[in-house]
């Protein structure tokens, strides 16, 4: 066995040694460049940054939990950057509102970095957003009054139409009394009253809509314009009806089956027969008149005349007429409906006359009252001739009769008494 041999094995352990010391001054070399730099400390970054969409302008909204140095932020987007505060942009709840203004519509990428005093700052955070403009606008539905429905208290009622994301609708309209007068309609109003409106006035609309809940703006399209009705006649309530009586009316129940008499004129059924018309008796003849309260103080606008419709068509009215009264006090005439005196006469006691009509067909017709002054109430229907036999020419005197089966009758202002 040969004699372990020291400085043969003590020659390459310094050789090894020499090796090893010139690779780690290698190693030393590659890490100079980062270690000559020194320490980076980064600063705190908003956390869930999010963007509010606007009209032209967005909100960045983000989480400042690990935001602790922070004094300054920047946004850029596009070729523009912004500087911001962070004390003027995070409120007492903690939370971080960037407000950039002046943007186009469309689509935005954000890029959100923090500094501190020495200069430090965060790792650059992107996020997207969405902003609105003009053309956003343009492809939008306004929301329109679909139909416009008068009340006999002079309001009117609106029904809108079905708008996608509808936050309101505002409303400026022209009032009876000639001004203009404002209000706001909620989303989820399908109805709208409005206490007063001009014939033929202006109804403009604007309409706001919030496209996704969170939206920093509401989009306001143009407003859109529309006309209240031209006219409104609102018909009147039979059930409001009643018969007055005075000495000189007819009684209208010449025959058993006429039951109903003059009350058959608005009871709201009419057929070929006697039972619910009311039918002069002997000698009452033509003309002859009946007296009725309406219930309501009104302007009347329309009448409509229905006689009977079987083989007495003769005694259906061919010409008569229609006066008005306000009240009773001192109405009541003396001469009997044939006397030739009767129209001066109820002329001197008050009474208006609100029309004069000629049927042009035997059983159903409709007239405009157009000389009626408003806050009529007590009504005479008075016959003046009936077709009569024969050639249909016409007939009048004590020994024709008269028959009638219904009458409606419209106004455009009902004032309701309450009494």
């Amino acid at each position: 066995m040969k004699a372990f041999d020291m400085k043969k094995w003590a020659s390459v352990a310094v050789a090894a040694a020499a090796v090893a010391a010139v690779g780690c001054e290698k190693m030393t070399d590659t890490q100079s460049e980062w270690i000559d730099r020194g320490e980076t400390v980064y600063v705190g970054r908003f956390d869930s940054l999010r963007v509010r969409s606007g009209f032209g302008r967005a909100m960045i909204v983000g989480d400042t939990r690990y935001v602790r140095t922070a004094t300054t932020c920047t946004v850029r987007t596009g070729e523009i950057e912004h500087t911001y505060d962070i004390a003027d942009i995070v409120s007492d709840d903690g939370v971080a509102r960037i407000l950039i203004e002046g943007l186009e519509g469309g689509s935005h990428y954000f890029y959100v970095t923090n500094y501190d005093a020495e200069g430090g700052c965060s790792l650059t955070t992107e996020v997207f957003g969405e902003v609105y403009g003009e053309e956003d606008l343009l492809v939008l539905r306004p929301c329109r009054a679909e139909t416009m429905t008068p009340n006999p208290d002079g309001s009117i009622v609106l029904e809108w139409g079905e708008v996608e994301s509808l936050e309101e609708i505002g409303v400026r309209y022209e009032g009876a009394d000639g001004a203009w007068h404002e209000a706001t309609v909620a989303a989820d109003e399908r109805t709208t009253t409005l206490p007063s409106w001009k014939k033929n006035g202006i109804l403009r609309t604007t309409t706001r809509i919030r496209k996704a809940a969170d939206d920093l703006d509401a989009l306001e399209l143009a407003a859109v314009e529309q006309r209240f009705p031209e006219e409104a006649h609102f018909e009147l309530q039979k059930s409001k009806f009643n018969l007055v009586e005075l000495p000189t009316d007819t009684k209208g129940n010449a025959y058993a089956g006429s039951s109903c008499g003059v009350r058959g004129l608005w009871d709201g059924i009419w057929n070929p027969y006697d039972s619910h018309s009311y039918h002069t008796a002997d000698g009452e003849g033509v003309p002859h008149h009946l007296t009725f309260d309406m219930g309501v103080n009104a302007h009347l606008t329309r009448v409509w005349l229905a006689g009977r419709t079987d083989g007495y068509v003769d005694w259906n009215p061919k010409r008569w007429q229609l006066w008005g009264r306000e009240t009773l006090d001192g109405a009541e005439t003396t001469l009997p409906s044939m006397d030739a005196g009767w129209e001066d006469e109820a002329r001197g006691k008050g009474w208006t006359l609100l029309g004069e009509f000629e049927s042009s067909d035997f059983i159903y017709n409709e007239f405009p009252v157009v000389d009626a002054p408003a806050g009529m109430r007590y009504l005479r229907f008075r016959v003046t001739e009936v077709y009569g036999g024969g050639a249909h020419t016409g007939a009048t005197g004590a020994g024709v009769y008269g028959c009638v089966a219904e009458i409606t009758l419209w106004a455009d202002e009902i004032i309701e008494t309450g009494e």
